[in-house]
């Protein structure tokens, strides 16, 4: 739950919304944070374990990514 919200204020800027509306984003960014989660869950049991390491490069870019986006729109 914590990575999801992370994640979800990553990618989404908050900073000047209504409470209810933070809300209903974090509550909407966790719902679509844990649905893509079991979907990869389900369709990486296919997969054969030679294409982990690949899974794996992705996610770390896909992670750096997410941080560039971040500190780039952060105040300074």
């Amino acid at each position: 739950l914590i990575f999801s919200v992370l994640l979800t204020e990553a990618v989404v800027p908050l900073g000047g919304l209504s409470p209810a509306v933070v809300a209903v984003t974090l509550g909407g960014g966790v719902l679509l944070t844990a649905v893509s989660v079991g979907v990869v869950e389900s369709m990486q049991a296919r997969l054969p374990f030679r294409r982990v390491p690949m899974l794996l490069t992705t996610a770390f870019l896909l992670c750096l990514f997410a941080l560039m986006i971040a500190w780039e729109r952060s105040p300074q």
